[in-house]
């Protein structure tokens, strides 16, 4: 049920985001006077969770945080508290503790202890609670001079001090609050003095500025253009030259100074080499290190050697070398490109035993192994533990300075080639099935064994009338028993069930409309629940809205409005926009808004009703996917359109024995002109399987069921009667639903 305030009280929204752990969290809300208000822990792990609570925006509370495993804190996780779309409160709970507190208010209920007083050097203007802390100035009998500093952005950036001709500082301040304005009372004698202007960041005081007021004159003022530091004169009742600061005056220095105006001889130059005293060409020198480092690589320097390094710089004798052949001295040779870890080999003789094997080599390498074989045939048996070949890397067999036997493995996971030492050796015999159109047609076999396996559609329910014992692909065209369903028959009523077949004077008609009926249909994917939406009239009356809603769904309703102009306030109670979900109103045939929120937490559009409004409220359609052939810039709404580079489009099969990665949804092709291809697979077989089609105003299309015991879904759509546009496809799966955006052209 919704959560009904009392009076004086706020709703408030309360989020709590975790990672790991969850089970330890605990967060706490107490008022100012130690009552509990709300508690929540023995959360699930990377989970967000959310509570209504309603909050007195006058009080001062407070946020317990605590983890029962120990000073490990919220492992990354977090909560905010959110009032009419405004964040008053969020924190986490820092790794290296196990208990912190955070003390909030919505309306400045807490206390904010300082110096209240405008007249103090200290004055706070954020305390609203005097402390006691305030200081004042001196009296000043000397001259008596009002420094104002003005901040823009960053103004915690800014800081100064203000030095006499002896460098000694008489006056400093710093870390202010941004767009803010300080006058700072300073007691000087006459003389001349160095304004030390300073920026933490290093981009100078982004707008801020500073003034010196004497006797109601202004006689110094000025700003941090750019950079981190900078010195004006201030002359008080005197004549002050230009500011002389020594120091390296060189740019091309390590050393240089900007600010210095006489060179003092102290310019420091960088020295480039090896500055590792490790290294063997260590230069003590060397300033900076130019990554010509050496150092000893022990390892088998002798490229005879099985086991030789060509980066060791030092023979350790871990040297091995092979066995002496007294048959025929072979070298295998395997050159990888991507993916060399996937890559084995075997060489088998003619009784399948395995003489040499290898794999699991560096990408784009090339790899030199010593064979020692007979004379006779022999099998190269290739493997690829992915399963889509060897990517271009190859094999080759070098027999006394000729190659005898090379090749590669173009796709799958393995083949078998004939290697022929001074022989004649046939070619390898492969029993399978040779037929292409069989599903378990093997590209490999050399003989049909008979075990050709063809598809056979038809209906494969059995609960079905026109049940196929013999089929194996569900083609959709199962036919069942009619079974009468109580409900509203009537299209026109609010409450129309299109399953129904018995009407049970349930309908229920909307009062009628004398201005302009107009449809609202919101479409959904994932979460559902954070949208909402409004429409105000030109006067600022809210006239219809609607939220709260289910994900992956249609919802449409009728509303009615007067000739005008109107807003569209558009709404996300997370802040992320409405994830691909969409709005459109239809008056009549026409379509007088088609708009999304892309992100933050709320936007508008504007719109009229047989009247002339500012405001663009149609989005432009198209692919907003920039990985996508055609992605479109300028496209504000997704229509579903997006083609990608080698997307495979034709008909799905089931390889027996290898496993067949395919994709879950496929609309295609989509935008369409005749018809539409719908694929669906890891389909639930205890639930019904139901097809819809709805156009933007929500009117029923096309409505299927194919029934259950269906694990895979693969049907043509006829939309050459549909009209030109944006319509959308749902996928009922029991308690699961898909949405898809189908362009009809």
């Amino acid at each position: 049920y919704p959560v009904e305030c009392a009076e004086g009280e706020v709703l408030a929204t309360l989020y709590v985001c975790t990672f790991s752990n969850g089970e330890e969290v605990t967060l706490e809300i107490e008022d100012s006077e130690g009552n509990d208000i709300f508690l929540v822990n023995d959360l699930n792990s990377g989970q967000i969770v959310y509570f209504d609570l309603c909050l007195d925006p006058n009080e001062c509370y407070s946020v317990n945080m605590s983890n029962s495993g120990g000073n490990t804190g919220w492992s990354g996780g977090y909560y905010w508290i959110v009032v009419d779309g405004v964040e008053v409160s969020s924190d986490e709970l820092d790794d290296n503790l196990n208990y912190e507190n955070v003390i909030f208010s919505i309306d400045g209920g807490c206390p904010v202890p300082g110096c209240t007083d405008p007249e103090a050097l200290n004055y706070d203007p954020e305390a609203n609670e005097d402390d006691g802390s305030c200081e004042y100035p001196e009296p000043c009998e000397e001259n008596s001079i009002v420094l104002t500093i003005e901040t823009a952005s960053w103004g915690e950036e800014i800081s100064w001090n203000l030095e006499d001709s002896e460098g000694n500082v008489v006056a400093e301040g710093g870390d202010y609050v941004t767009n803010s304005t300080y006058t700072i009372p300073v007691c000087l004698a006459d003389g001349c003095y160095t304004m030390v202007l300073m920026d933490s960041f290093g981009d100078g005081w982004n707008g801020g500025s500073y003034s010196f007021e004497l006797n109601g004159e202004i006689i110094a003022e000025g700003t941090l253009e750019q950079g981190n530091m900078q010195m004006d004169v201030l002359a008080v009742n005197s004549e002050c030259g230009e500011i002389e600061i020594e120091g390296c005056t060189d740019p091309e220095a390590l050393n240089y100074d900007p600010l210095a105006t006489t060179d003092d001889g102290s310019c420091e130059y960088a020295v480039f080499g090896c500055t590792d005293p490790e290294a063997l060409n260590y230069d003590p020198e060397a300033t900076i290190d130019d990554g010509s480092c050496e150092y000893i690589v022990s390892g088998c320097t002798d490229p005879e050697a099985l086991n030789y390094d060509p980066e060791a710089n030092e023979d350790d004798g871990s040297c091995v070398y092979p066995e002496p052949c007294e048959e025929n001295s072979l070298v295998l040779t395997i050159e990888t490109a991507v993916w060399g870890e996937e890559i084995g080999w075997s060489i088998l003789d003619s009784d399948n035993n395995v003489l040499a094997e290898g794999g699991d080599y560096a990408s784009y390498s090339t790899n030199t192994i010593p064979v020692c074989l007979a004379d006779g045939c022999y099998t190269m048996l290739l493997l690829d533990s992915f399963g889509d070949g060897w990517n271009g890397g190859s094999y080759s067999f070098e027999l006394n300075g000729a190659i005898i036997a090379e090749g590669t493995l173009e796709q799958g996971d393995m083949q078998a080639d004939v290697l022929s030492v001074n022989s004649d050796c046939e070619a390898i015999e492969v029993e399978g099935c040779t037929d292409p159109e069989a599903i378990n047609y093997n590209p490999e076999a050399t003989m049909d064994d008979g075990s050709c396996e063809y598809l056979i559609f038809g209906c494969t329910d059995p609960g079905a009338l026109n049940y196929d014992p013999e089929a194996i692909v569900d083609d959709g065209s199962c036919e069942y028993e009619p079974v009468d369903v109580e409900g509203c028959t009537d299209p026109l009523a609010t409450n129309y069930n299109p399953e129904a077949t018995i009407d049970d004077g349930s309908c229920v008609y909307p009062e009628p409309c004398e201005a302009n009926s107009v449809i609202v249909l919101m479409a959904t994917e994932i979460w559902g629940e954070e949208i909402s939406w409004n429409i105000v009239d030109a006067e600022g009356n809210v006239v219809a809205e609607g939220g709260d809603y289910s994900s992956n769904s249609l919802f449409t309703s009728e509303i009615c409005l007067e000739d005008g102009c109107y807003t569209l306030n558009q709404f996300d109670s997370f802040g992320d926009g409405w994830n691909g979900a969409f709005i459109s109103l239809l008056s009549g045939e026409d379509l007088i808004v088609l708009s999304t929120l892309e992100e933050g937490s709320e936007g508008q559009v504007g719109f009229g009703i047989n009247a002339d409004c500012e405001g663009d409220p149609i989005d432009v359609v198209g692919c907003t996917d920039p990985e996508a052939l055609n992605y479109n810039p300028e496209a504000t709404l997704d229509d579903g359109s997006c083609e990608y580079p080698g997307v495979y489009e034709g008909p799905m099969y089931m390889l027996t024995g290898q496993e067949t990665v395919e994709p879950v949804f496929i609309l295609s092709p989509n935008p369409g002109i005749t018809h539409a291809n719908l694929k669906m697979t890891e389909l639930n077989e205890d639930e019904n399987v139901t097809v819809e089609i709805h156009d933007l105003s929500g009117r029923l299309l096309f409505r299927q069921d194919y029934g259950r015991d269906i694990s895979t879904l693969n049907i043509q759509l006829n939309i050459q009667d549909f009209a030109t546009g944006i319509h959308i496809v749902q996928i009922f799966n029991g308690d699961q639903v898909h949405v898809e955006r189908l362009i009809k052209q």
